[in-house]
């Protein structure tokens, strides 16, 4: 067993060591501070992929995957796109099915219809705010990461630590997150979440989420992945998708989304 002095001396360097990873992840990943954007606000970029703009500004793992399988079989050369993106659709309806479980679906089913946009006034859920349409902005800073969502002025704030978030206080909307480097991804986790109750994303608070964005090598592309894991919900991991790309001659500018509702009163 080491002396008192020596086991001092062994945990400063541990965790030194943890904290020189963590600052070389971190300046690895420089390629992801600036301002992204998506298909809606930057359609007529060049550099978008056809599956780019069928995905939409987001969609499944599963529908990106199967739309890139159908674009590649020369079998459909003479269909239109809009029907390609029709059995996109169908086919992300099934699986999001298939995966769901028993209590799931019953949250789903009694999900409330949609309603007039114009007479809400709800901030967003943390999948809508990851994968809202317009820009986002990424900071680095020293111990954390800042990211400002454009949509509903969304700016969150999380710590860089190798360590998982832990829940601390009720349930929210954000919940409690941690992030972390993995090669040049950021990866944040975040856990004590509000349920979510729109579209396909019916959660419990147990869920556990987690937001992968990996730029491209040469910093022009960002893929954003977002994973839902709970049991309670899903069989299996739940994965969406939303591409974006750099657009360092966007500035995000203030939201002000009840502006509508206000008009109406």
């Amino acid at each position: 067993m080491p002396k008192p002095k020596l086991a001092c001396l062994y945990a400063a360097a541990i965790s030194c060591l943890a904290a020189t990873a963590l600052v070389h992840s971190q300046s690895g990943a420089a390629g992801l501070e600036g301002v992204w954007s998506t298909t809606l606000t930057t359609r007529a970029h060049p550099t978008w992929l056809i599956e780019d703009h069928l995905c939409g500004f987001f969609c499944s793992t599963d529908e990106y995957q199967h739309l890139r399988r159908l674009l590649m079989d020369p079998a459909n050369d003479d269909r239109s796109l809009q029907d390609l993106q029709q059995d996109m659709r169908t086919f992300g309806k099934q699986r999001g099915d298939e995966v769901l479980t028993d209590a799931g679906r019953e949250r789903l089913v009694a999900v409330p219809e949609p309603v007039d946009t114009s007479a809400v006034c709800e901030p967003p859920d943390l999948r809508a705010a990851a994968f809202a349409p317009l820009p986002l902005a990424i900071e680095l800073h020293e111990g954390n990461v800042v990211l400002y969502q454009q949509h509903w002025n969304v700016a969150r704030t999380v710590r860089l630590t190798n360590e998982s978030p832990k829940p601390s206080g009720p349930p929210s909307r954000y919940g409690n997150a941690t992030a972390r480097f993995e090669g040049p991804a950021l990866v944040v986790d975040s856990v004590n979440l509000l349920p979510m109750m729109t579209g396909d994303a019916v959660t419990t608070n147990q869920a556990r989420v987690t937001e992968r964005y990996t730029p491209t090598e040469n910093g022009s592309r960002l893929d954003l992945e977002l994973t839902i894991v709970d049991p309670a919900t899903y069989r299996e991991p739940r994965v969406w998708y939303q591409p974006r790309i750099r657009t360092p001659d966007v500035q995000l500018v203030e939201d002000d989304p009840c502006a509508g509702l206000r008009e109406h009163d």
